[in-house]
C-alpha cells in the first residue's frame, strides 16, 4: 500500500512517499521510497520553550504542508499522516499553528508527545536497518529543537526514553552570531550541550544508531560508522 507522511520539525519540513509491503504480515513492514523532499523553515524562536511561532511563518509552513499534501496525493497516496514535533508542541500558540496548517492544506496534523516520537524514531531506525539488529538497541534523534534517547529491542520496541530540550537549531540560535561561529561560541554551545546530557543514563546498548537531520550532516563529514575516535577528531 503506497502511503506518505510529513514530518513538521524544529528546522525542516519533511515528506515521504513509500510503497509498504504486509506481506507476509510481520513486523517491521518493508518499505519502498517513492518520493522524499525536505523545506527547510527554521521556526526559529519557536525552538525556545513558551515562544510564538510568527504569523508570516506559519503561512509559510501551511504553504509547504499543503503543497507536500497534494504531492503525495497525486503520487496516490492512500494514506497520509501529517506530525509535528518540538518546535510546535512547546509553541505558546500551537492551536494556531494546527488550525492554520488543517485549513490551508485540508489535512489533520498530529501533534507528537515526547514519548510518542522517541518510540516512532525508534521503529524507524530499526525497521528499516539492513538487517534486525540483536539484544538492546540504542537510537539518537538529534532535531533542531530537542534530542531523543530511545533504547529497547527489535521485537519489544522502545522500553526506555528521555527527550532532551536541546538540539540543533536551538544551540545555533542560543550560540551562533558568526558564520563561521568563533571558538568562543562553538565552546558554548558544547557546554549547553554537556549540561542539557548531565545525569542522562541510558540502558547500554549492543547497537546504536543515529538518525536524523543532524546525524546526516555529520556521516557526510566523518562517514557511516560513528566511534569515540571519530567523534573526538
Amino acid at each position: 500500500m503506497r502511503c506518505a507522511c510529513i514530518d513538521i520539525g524544529s528546522n525542516t519540513t519533511r515528506l515521504l512517499v513509500g510503497d509498504v509491503d504486509t506481506d507476509p504480515p510481520t513486523l517491521p513492514a518493508r518499505l519502498s521510497e517513492v518520493r522524499s523532499e525536505r523545506v527547510f523553515l527554521r521556526l526559529g524562536r519557536a525552538l525556545e520553550p513558551g515562544a510564538a511561532i510568527g504569523g508570516a511563518e506559519i503561512e509559510r509552513l501551511a504553504d509547504v504542508v499543503a503543497a507536500q499534501a497534494a504531492l503525495a496525493r497525486a503520487l496516490k497516496a492512500r494514506r497520509l499522516r501529517v506530525v509535528a514535533t518540538a518546535a510546535v508542541r512547546r509553541a505558546a500558540n500551537r492551536d494556531a499553528v494546527v488550525g492554520t496548517i488543517a485549513r490551508v492544506a485540508r489535512v489533520a496534523v498530529e501533534v507528537l508527545g515526547e514519548d510518542e516520537e522517541a518510540a516512532l524514531a525508534f521503529r524507524g531506525a530499526t525497521g528499516t536497518a539492513e538487517s534486525a539488529p540483536a539484544g538492546r538497541v540504542g537510537v539518537a534523534d538529534v532535531g533542531g529543537g530537542s534530542t531523543e534517547l530511545i533504547c529497547g529491542t527489535v521485537a519489544a520496541g522502545a522500553a526506555w526514553c528521555r527527550s532532551l530540550p536541546v538540539g540543533s537549531g536551538l544551540l545555533a540560535a542560543r550560540h551562533f552570531y558568526d558564520d563561521p561561529p568563533s571558538d568562543a561560541q562553538l565552546a558554548a554551545a558544547a557546554e549547553d550541550a554537556r549540561a542539557a546530557f548531565a545525569g542522562v543514563r541510558p540502558p547500554p546498548p549492543a547497537t546504536a544508531f543515529a538518525v536524523g537531520g543532524s546525524a546526516a550532516s555529520v556521516s557526510v563529514l566523518c562517514g557511516a560508522e560513528l566511534d569515540a575516535h571519530v567523534l573526538a577528531s
